[in-house]
């Protein structure tokens, strides 16, 4: 009976694992009430804890490294970088004092809801670097570039050249540097003001700013078309 009763505790054991590590980490339910998952949540809190802390590390070397972040966006990204290693720091150390498996749970579905450094986080940081690039470097230099063509236009005129070609070019390279700064115009703010709250109530809240991303450097390519038309002009 005892080798009976042994064997049952451990498939009851072993089907609560399998059950627990195919649950979404924001489930919303408590650990089975078994010590025997205990270790088990703390392992993988643990585990989960430290490829987020060093994914953090990863992004804190990037905002370091960028230095076209417009205004305090860097900053502000490198604070809350800090402030997320720090929370997940605190929050290991909790999991690991955990003495049963529901509080254990609590804390490891924590891991995931409180900062979603995968989801949220990470993305977060990529799009405002890339917007800002925009805003920084990018469009700065197509402004600069449709003002020279401007001016070589007007030396070439002068001189009796025809460049009419170059008309619907320079029209279009204006509409496009004005899709670039009204779908960047906000846009970091917008992506810094996101929260895992934000995440957790709308799985699609990164969708919007991504698509106006994507829209502004679809015209950033366009622009460089339209100059290069226009230099075949003043050839």
């Amino acid at each position: 009976m005892r080798r009976i009763g042994g064997s049952l505790v451990v498939a009851v054991a072993l089907g609560a694992a399998l059950t627990l590590s195919a649950l979404p980490a924001s489930a919303g339910r408590a650990a089975p009430a078994t010590g025997v998952l205990l270790s088990t949540i703390q392992q993988r809190a643990a585990t989960s804890i430290s490829l987020r802390r060093t994914t953090i590390e990863q992004l804190e070397s990037l905002v370091a490294g960028t230095r076209s972040f417009a205004g305090d966006d860097g900053s502000m990204l490198a604070g809350r970088l800090r402030s997320d290693a720090a929370g997940l720091a605190a929050l290991g150390s909790k999991v690991a004092s955990d003495q049963d498996a529901r509080t254990a749970w609590a804390d490891y579905v924590a891991v995931f809801d409180q900062y979603r450094i995968y989801a949220l986080v990470d993305p977060v940081v990529h799009f405002v670097r890339a917007t800002d690039v925009l805003v920084v470097l990018v469009t700065p230099r197509l402004v600069t570039v449709q003002r020279t063509l401007r001016s070589l236009l007007r030396q070439e005129q002068r001189a009796g050249k025809n460049v009419s070609a170059a008309t619907k070019p320079m029209k279009d390279l204006g509409a496009q540097l004005h899709t670039i700064s009204s779908m960047t115009d906000g846009l970091s703010a917008r992506l810094l003001a996101l929260t895992p709250a934000d995440w957790n109530a709308d799985h699609a809240v990164l969708g919007p700013p991504l698509t106006d991303l994507q829209k502004a450097r679809v015209a950033v390519g366009r622009a460089v078309a339209d100059a290069q038309a226009v230099e075949v002009v003043l050839q």
